[in-house]
């Protein structure tokens, strides 16, 4: 390995959080010889690092009958709390130790960092030596995962930004919930109908908590703004596209018809029958519908007025992290598998989320019809529409996210004009992109 190849991987993802070494230690698993847990009896064990969410509580189970006690192939699932910023200290922290993991469920958003780094391996020889056929897959969702033309990462899960709402509150409002809002102007009239017919105490709102500010990522790029220049170290989210959206939201508040919420809030809310709208992920349709007792309906998103609908990409990847040439052959055929029809159904119907794979989608003994489910239909319309969510370069892209978190809810609480707090965030943004430099 030489020094400059050393030093990239030491510092693949530095920004995800820093951790002590007694931390490096506590988290690592496997063997810290420098090489992926495989055992010497010609077994491979894989690790597959993912985040521990409901949405895939299955995959144990599932890698299990793919590879039983017969098989060649041991995948071992390492799980870690939180968001995928948790995948990437994982991988990192392990890394540090000398376990090299094989595998990982990374957010598409950071795929980028990977390749920068020299971890992810290009899959486009081992996609043709085992014959993968690409054509399964949603072209556009692979055209996410390739970096410079290559491609690096599997599309394995995809939730775009999507409406959710009241239908019995709709109508008690006067409301046809047959035709739910499509435009800012048309969210502003519903939640003012909701609100002064007593039929929801908030008309709308969004989450201040989701990964990456999804929500409001997907707004500004419907505006036609974008979130920096074009190579990505110039902050662009405080220009007039961006102010505007803010505006809206800001002054929908103020005037009682909603209010910032985490998701955890929101969700709270539209289940008790308090919250008339929300958007949030598509993968979590399952749920709140299950959550709800009153008829839940989705919708595709409502964009600023004169808009052009850009639905972020909430997109999960598989990324093969291992560097030894018989183990990737192992380890493409998990990801293989793990984008199957039949696996991508699995996973479809245990959570709601969008299908990755064509074949599933259309398929009689798989997921055809499944769509036409109004409550399943938005999210999966909305493939045609998708952009991959952004992230800013360099080890401080966390806390650049964080720092324009903080200042989006400021702007919406009233404590900041949004102008002001977009601008604090694109000031204080630039500082980052140049400490990390």
């Amino acid at each position: 390995m030489s020094a400059d190849s050393s030093l990239s991987r030491r510092t693949l993802l530095a920004g995800a959080g820093a951790l002590s070494l007694g931390g490096l230690l506590a988290a690592c698993s496997g063997n810290l010889d420098g090489t992926s847990s495989a055992s010497g009896t010609g077994r491979d064990t894989l690790d597959l690092v993912m985040i521990d969410s409901a949405v895939y509580s299955f995959m144990p189970a599932l890698l299990s009958s793919f590879y039983g006690p017969g098989s060649a192939t041991t995948v071992k699932v390492v799980q870690t709390p939180g968001t995928f910023d948790s995948v990437d200290q994982r991988v990192q922290s392990d890394l540090a130790a000398g376990v090299h993991d094989s595998l990982a469920m990374i957010g598409g958003y950071n795929l980028s960092k990977y390749v920068s780094a020299q971890r992810a391996v290009a899959l486009d020889g081992l996609v043709a030596s085992s014959g993968f056929d690409q054509a399964e897959m949603v072209p556009a969702l692979m055209d996410l995962c390739k970096v410079d033309g290559r491609l690096y990462a599997m599309p394995y899960s995809i939730s775009t930004l999507i409406l959710f709402y009241n239908a019995d509150a709709f109508t008690k409002a006067g409301l046809d919930p047959d035709k739910p809002p499509t435009t800012f102007s048309e969210v502003r009239q519903y939640a003012e109908q909701l609100v002064a017919s007593k039929a929801t105490k908030y008309g709308a709102t969004f989450s201040n908590d989701q990964s990456g500010n999804f929500c409001f990522q997907n707004f500004l790029r419907s505006n036609g703004g974008a979130m920096a220049s074009a190579d990505g170290r110039t902050p662009a989210f405080d220009d007039d596209a961006g102010v505007e959206v803010l505006q809206f939201w800001a002054k929908l508040f103020k005037d009682g018809l909603g209010q910032t919420m985490t998701y955890q809030q929101e969700a709270d809310a539209f289940g008790r029958g308090d919250l008339g709208m929300m958007y949030t992920s598509s993968a979590k349709t399952a749920g709140i519908a299950k959550a709800s007792k009153f008829d839940v309906r989705t919708a595709v998103m409502p964009i600023p007025d004169g808009g052009t609908r850009r639905c972020v990409a909430g997109l999960a990847s598989l990324v093969l992290l291992d560097q030894d040439a018989r183990r990737q052959k192992s380890a493409f055929d998990v990801i293989s598998k793990l984008v199957s029809p039949a696996a991508i159904t699995t996973l479809v119907k245990a959570s709601g989320l969008s299908s990755v794979n064509r074949v599933a989608t259309d398929g009689k003994q798989y997921l055809r019809g499944f769509f036409t489910n109004p409550l399943y239909r938005p999210g999966n319309q909305q493939l045609a529409n998708v952009v991959n969510q952004f992230a800013f370069p360099g080890s401080q892209s966390s806390q650049i996210t964080d720092e324009l978190q903080q200042e989006i809810i400021l702007a919406l609480r009233g404590s900041k004009s949004c102008a002001q707090a977009l601008g604090d965030a694109a000031k204080q943004t630039s500082l980052l992109l140049e400490e990390s430099k």
